[in-house]
């Protein structure tokens, strides 16, 4: 059946060749050669059944391949003028898509004509399905012979099944292209989740699309930086529950990315569907409960290592970032039954936000030392060191410098606020309109030096981009005034 499969496989690219690139005259020229393909292949199988000498036989098979290959050669040999002008116009093409679009681009095109994640999910399946079967035979052999020839014995048990699971996660993970295989099958599982929870959640942001690319990009770096493929099978499989953790919880913070917004908009909008709030927060409520269950199972089944400080602070944060999430959900909420302006919202909700960064920020700084504590004692590497060095820009010092940035323009802007005066009662029923920022009624007021009334709250937001005043474009506050 194999010897049939290569030669089948073989004469079709041989005739692709011929079919795409050889001349009509040239391709009289191979025809009566056509058949030779199966010849060539299954000589060996046709021999051994009649019995030929085995001296004989150890040599057959490559003889038989020189032959195919020669075969090949002569194919290109005919038909070189062709595929040397095939090639140059190809490179010509490119070289024109890389100047347009960029090389990007380019990559991204030849990865989907040449179906490159197709290609290695069937590899990695086929590679599956193939070591499923031996050792399901295997085993359904050794039960028929051990036992009375029953019709159980002719059946896998619960942990035959999961021992058949454990060898072929530990032999589709041994070399590189088996692990890009594992990736691909991965990504389209995360691709699946995704899509599934951008129905749920009614999410229509193009980059919640991406749960699928964001997995293989997680798995396949952590199977990089562990060096999951040289490991020895019984660590190779640990490893494997290891990464697999930290990617149900990276994907965890994946949905919470798409929840929170949503969350805004339905509470901050004042939309008034009950589907879709009971919706968002019971997805939110999912997240906060299969989180906590994990990270105690995690914590009762698994000795205390470096591995296990990562995944608890990990699903620890997300489920802080969770909680943030509803606390800003429930005080919009509050607000949008609140009759008056509350002026008081604004700086609730930067109290909570600010609180969240601040947690997330502890929690990235802690990620950061117990990575460097494994570069540093157990298992280092140039990916893990280049991973911590992205870690340590993004997720540290980047929202660092933007926490301190906001603060500085929310400081800078409450001194420009309480340098202007408080309008009075007579002073608001004298003006008798709303806050052109918000357009509410205006309750109390900060009276500008060009005599408008807005909101405090409105008034220090709209200080955060520009001085000048929404209606008359005077300059609100300047440098003099604080001297």
């Amino acid at each position: 059946m194999v010897q049939c499969t290569l030669a089948f496989c073989f004469n079709s690219l041989k005739d692709e060749l011929t079919r795409n690139f050889l001349q009509p005259t040239r391709l009289k020229l191979l025809q009566p050669l056509q058949v030779s393909s199966y010849v060539f292949f299954l000589s060996p199988v046709m021999l051994a059944l009649l019995s030929v000498p085995e001296p004989y036989l150890q040599h057959l098979p490559f003889f038989t391949t020189f032959l195919a290959g020669l075969e090949f050669h002569m194919a290109l040999l005919v038909n070189f003028h062709n595929l040397a002008d095939f090639f140059q116009i190809a490179g010509a093409k490119s070289n024109i898509i890389v100047h347009t679009f960029g090389i990007q681009v380019f990559v991204e095109l030849q990865w989907k004509r040449l179906h490159v994640p197709l290609v290695l999910r069937l590899f990695w399946l086929s590679r599956a399905a193939y070591h499923m079967g031996y050792f399901s035979t295997q085993r359904v052999f050794q039960n028929s012979e051990n036992a009375e020839k029953t019709l159980s014995s002719y059946y896998l048990g619960y942990d035959e099944i999961v021992a058949m699971t454990k060898e072929v996660l530990i032999l589709g993970s041994d070399t590189h292209i088996s692990l890009l295989g594992m990736t691909s099958c991965i990504s389209l599982l995360g691709q699946c989740v995704g899509e599934f929870c951008i129905l749920l959640v009614g999410s229509s942001r193009e980059e919640d699309h991406y749960m699928g690319v964001m997995s293989a990009i997680l798995f396949f770096i952590l199977a990089l930086q562990t060096g999951l493929s040289g490991l020895v099978p019984v660590k190779r499989l640990g490893r494997l529950y290891c990464n697999a953790s930290l990617l149900m919880m990276a994907m965890l913070h994946f949905i919470h990315g798409m929840v929170h917004p949503e969350l805004l908009t339905i509470s901050a909008g004042r939309n008034t569907s009950v589907k879709r709030h009971a919706r968002t927060l019971c997805i939110c409520s999912f997240l906060i409960s299969f989180t906590l269950t994990m990270i105690i199972y995690l914590w009762n089944n698994n000795p205390i290592s470096t591995w296990l400080f990562a995944v608890v602070a990990f699903g620890i944060e997300l489920v802080f970032k969770v909680l943030i999430s509803l606390i800003i959900y429930s005080l919009f909420m509050i607000d949008a039954q609140m009759e008056n302006f509350w002026e008081g919202l604004d700086d609730y909700i930067y109290y909570v936000k600010s609180t969240g960064h601040t947690v997330e920020f502890l929690f990235g700084l802690f990620l950061f030392a117990n990575g460097a504590w494994i570069l540093v004692f157990e298992s280092g590497g140039t990916i893990r060191a280049l991973m911590m060095c992205v870690h340590a820009y993004f997720n540290i010092w980047t929202q660092a410098k933007e926490g301190w940035e906001v603060f500085m323009k929310r400081r800078l802007a409450v001194t420009k606020i309480s340098q202007l005066p408080i309008a009075t009662t007579s002073e608001l029923d004298e003006y008798a309109d709303v806050c052109a920022i918000c357009y509410s009624r205006l309750n109390s007021a900060r009276v500008t030096k060009c005599h408008h009334m807005f909101h405090g709250v409105c008034l220090r937001k709209w200080l955060y981009i520009q001085d000048q005043c929404p209606l008359c474009q005077q300059v609100i506050y300047s440098s003099e005034q604080s001297s």
